[in-house]
């Protein structure tokens, strides 16, 4: 039996590396930001966590969107044939909304625990 076809490219090990650096340069940033939250109980830190990754997505996204309009570079990982590309419109509004739900999750939670501390005190 040939394994020759089951072993991956170096095109395809290079992908999975820059995929690999992207992963893991998400988590760092996400718990850094979630270590340095002002607000020091566990849900919270859980919660700028995920913010924080949640809008590093949409930021790439935002990137993918406005290099795909504007020509821009893209690695080899973020490029997709035509015919596989979603439309740009709802690349760009899925982005945003990844960026902006997140944002709108801590007001309100930030927001109702300052209300609930100022009930108690």
């Amino acid at each position: 039996m040939n394994y020759q076809e089951l072993r991956p490219t170096s095109r395809a090990k290079g992908t999975m590396g820059l995929g690999l650096i992207i992963v893991a340069l998400f988590l760092v940033v996400g718990i850094v930001a979630g270590l340095l939250s002002p607000l020091k109980d566990v849900p919270s830190v859980y919660i700028s966590i995920i913010v924080s990754i949640s809008i590093l997505g949409g930021m790439i996204g935002l990137y993918v969107a406005a290099a795909r309009q504007f020509s821009l570079w893209l690695p080899l990982s973020l490029r997709l044939p035509e015919k596989n590309r979603d439309q740009n419109w709802r690349l760009l509004a899925l982005s945003l909304f990844a960026i902006g739900f997140p944002l709108i999750t801590v007001m309100i939670e930030r927001t109702l625990s300052v209300m609930i501390r100022s009930l108690f005190h």
